[in-house]
């Protein structure tokens, strides 16, 4: 093998075998259950195979059967992960802020096609631009990373449970 300009290792010849960024390049590896279950007992001690297992299981141990009255995401995406928590009755209302119109449209209809319409406000707009008041529950799962200030974003909600997900 030869090193590329990038860096990244190319075969220099007909091998037989196959490199490992091209075997795990058809599948996401958020779908490879040992990475998944690996994500998850980092989260909650537990290696759960399934997407959002470990967050979910974390603030199920954390509420010991009661629930967040009001809970906020951003960058909440098509919101899959935020009614799976309101379905699981872990959260009784959520209000998610997404920059894309899309991504609005497509999570107020996953509420709406579960039932859940009414336990579910979305914003499209920034949400520091809002600065909205307090919540029981902040959801970051995956936008996090993409904001210049995160430390100070978080700093500012002291009073609630701070769900932070950056996984791959």
């Amino acid at each position: 093998m030869h090193m590329s300009k990038n860096r990244s290792p190319k075969p220099s010849g007909n091998t037989g075998r196959t490199s490992s960024t091209s075997q795990t390049s058809a599948q996401p590896l958020v779908e490879v259950p040992g990475i998944v279950g690996h994500i998850n007992k980092m989260i909650c001690g537990k290696c759960l195979t399934g997407v959002s297992e470990g967050p979910i299981e974390l603030i199920k141990e954390f509420l010991n059967g009661e629930s967040f009255s009001e809970a906020l995401s951003i960058g909440c995406g098509g919101a899959h992960k935020e009614l799976e928590f309101v379905k699981q009755g872990l959260v009784d209302h959520f209000y998610l802020y997404e920059l894309s119109e899309k991504n609005c449209a497509l999570a107020k209809h996953r509420f709406e096609s579960a039932g859940c319409g009414d336990k579910v406000t979305v914003i499209n707009n920034d949400f520091f631009e809002d600065q909205p008041r307090e919540f029981d529950l902040i959801h970051w799962d995956n936008s996090l990373h993409h904001m210049f200030n995160s430390r100070d974003a978080i700093a500012k909600h002291t009073n609630a449970f701070v769900l932070a997900v950056c996984s791959i």
